[in-house]
């Protein structure tokens, strides 16, 4: 579920696990299959970061609370799967430790340095 906060950007809260999940990760993506827990995340993940790209306010970024290593990951992979391609969106991490999060932003909205260095690691 994302909810607004302070106008400019959105903090994605996590949803209720659902029973069967629509939204599926390739598996050739994470190199294995996603446990139930997993998928019911992938899913509302995927349903969060639609409301976001739905809601075309170019100047939000949405960030996810923070979450495993692993969950992170998803996070991202999700965003970069095919059904996000046609976007020109964007995800990082931000914080240390237990308090690490992941951000979903507009391209547009990344600083030069930044976007001259995705893609050279």
């Amino acid at each position: 579920m994302v909810l607004p906060c302070l106008g400019w950007y959105e903090i994605a809260t996590p949803c209720a696990p659902f029973a069967t999940s629509q939204a599926k990760l390739d598996n050739s993506i994470v190199n294995r299959f996603l446990s139930a827990a997993d998928d019911d995340f992938v899913y509302c993940v995927d349903l969060d970061i639609r409301r976001f790209v739905e809601r075309s306010n170019r100047k939000a970024v949405l960030i996810f609370p923070p979450f495993s290593s692993y969950r992170r990951f998803l996070v991202h992979r999700v965003c970069a799967s095919k059904s996000f391609s046609q976007h020109d969106i964007v995800t990082f991490s931000i914080g240390i430790g237990t308090e690490r999060r992941t951000v979903v932003c507009f391209r547009h909205q990344l600083l030069q340095d930044v976007k001259s260095s995705i893609g050279k690691r």
